[in-house]
């Protein structure tokens, strides 16, 4: 909203006052302060002193207008929170987009804490940013909490009882999965599909008015595929079928047995389904991609099922889902930004099978997109977008093959669950 806007609707305001009302930031204090001392009508107003509020001391009749639509103004921010099983992050916007404050905290997901440390941490993360940027709860107009498994009923139940006690239930939230943030992050767009590789894999579309189709996201017990799990768990299978002369011939044993710390290839058994968890499995990832590299014929094999597997991912959603408009597909995670070769397979594969599809790579993060969908929800989309600096945060009938157009972040985790670290960027509206 322009200061012109704010003259045309208000007169000249006085000096810092009328600053810190233009910037949005007037408290209900703020208001009484400019309020005037009294009412005036046509009948004093050739008596009356000069109002600072209008530079016209014959216009009257102004001053019930200023005070509502300066509540408004107030209500023009937004927050947005990027949660994760080891780390969250949470940033508030205004209608610009501009981000006014970001906070960093332990989980936010019920699945690898217990429910009040969560929500504790929750309300670190909001009490800390609203403190920072000289904001109160009642100031905000929407929000968006992105974490796994955040997309199912069950968890969003829990999640809402936590936000309409906190935030008071006239404050919308949207509460999704983490996969659509990241898309819309990722696109800087509320429609699209997304590609997700990191520790595990999904493929994500979704619509301008929010409906989803989604494809994998199973776990690495059950899918996963072409995630670091994936290719962790399958080369433990391999490698031990190779041994016994049933696959292709391979020398990742020894690099193996020294990454998980096992002396012979026997102890992979119990590794696997006794010590080893997903991350510890997925950290095996690596290891194939710097075999592949110096040509391993089992190392290369992996990665090449594994991107096969993501185009049947990306499939999967283009078919069931011709009602999304907006046909390009945004790569994202971890296996994807350091493994040239499965990225490379992956990339020619889907533009052989879908020549219409654009691929893209990220523009935005999946905090940003967090921040995008909460300023959707308050209707206010076109101006929100988060502004990008250098100090940013930073199903239906399948389609014909050959008409199938389609149109980061370093997480460190912090010492405590209740550990806060947040910076901050006050600055004024322009």
């Amino acid at each position: 909203m322009s200061r012109n806007f704010f003259h045309f609707l208000f007169g000249r305001l006085p000096g810092e006052a009328g600053d810190r009302a233009f910037r949005g930031s007037a408290k209900a204090t703020t208001v009484a302060t400019l309020r005037p001392p009294r009412p005036y009508g046509p009948a004093v107003a050739a008596s009356r002193p000069s109002n600072p509020w209008r530079e016209n001391p014959a216009d009257t009749g102004r001053s019930g207008y200023f005070c509502a639509i300066l509540l408004f103004v107030d209500k023009l921010y937004y927050f947005g929170i990027d949660g994760g099983g080891t780390h969250s992050r949470l940033a508030v916007t205004n209608r610009e987009g501009r981000i006014l404050g970001r906070a960093e905290a332990g989980s936010t997901n019920i699945y690898s804490m217990p429910k009040d440390a969560v929500f504790e941490n929750l309300r670190s993360l909001l009490d800390s940013c609203l403190q920072a940027a000289g904001l109160r709860k009642e100031d905000l107009g929407a929000g968006c909490v992105g974490s796994a498994g955040l997309g199912r009923e069950k968890e969003q139940r829990v999640f809402q009882g936590f936000f309409d006690s906190f935030l008071g239930t006239g404050i919308p939230v949207k509460l999704c999965g983490d996969g659509e943030i990241l898309l819309c992050g990722g696109l800087e767009d509320l429609e699209g599909y997304c590609l997700i590789a990191g520790t595990g894999s999904t493929a994500l579309g979704r619509s301008k008015d929010g409906r989803l189709v989604r494809a994998g996201g199973l776990g690495y017990m059950l899918g996963d595929e072409g995630s670091a799990a994936w290719i962790g768990k399958t080369v433990i299978t391999r490698i031990l079928r190779s041994l016994e002369g049933r696959d292709l011939p391979s020398f990742m044993l020894e690099a193996i047995l020294e990454k998980t710390g096992l002396s012979q290839s026997e102890d992979l058994i119990r590794y696997v389904h006794i010590e080893a968890d997903k991350a510890r499995v997925a950290a095996l990832a690596p290891l194939v991609t710097e075999a592949a590299r110096s040509a391993d014929p089992l190392a290369l094999d992996i990665l090449r099922t594994g991107a096969a597997e993501m185009v049947l991912l990306v499939r999967s959603v283009l078919d069931r889902s011709p009602w999304i408009e907006n046909r390009t597909l945004v790569l994202a995670g971890g296996v994807i930004e350091h493994d040239e070769i499965i990225t490379e397979k992956l990339r020619g594969s889907l533009a052989a099978e879908f020549p219409r599809l654009k691929i893209t790579e990220p523009r935005g993060n999946a905090l940003e997109g967090a921040c995008l969908l909460a300023a959707s929800i308050a209707g206010h989309l076109g101006l929100s977008k988060p502004a990008r600096n250098d100090r940013s945060l930073m199903n239906a009938s399948p389609a014909l093959a050959g008409e199938r157009e389609t149109r980061k972040p370093e997480r460190d985790s912090p010492s405590s669950g209740n550990s806060i670290k947040a910076s901050w960027e006050a600055k004024a509206l322009r």
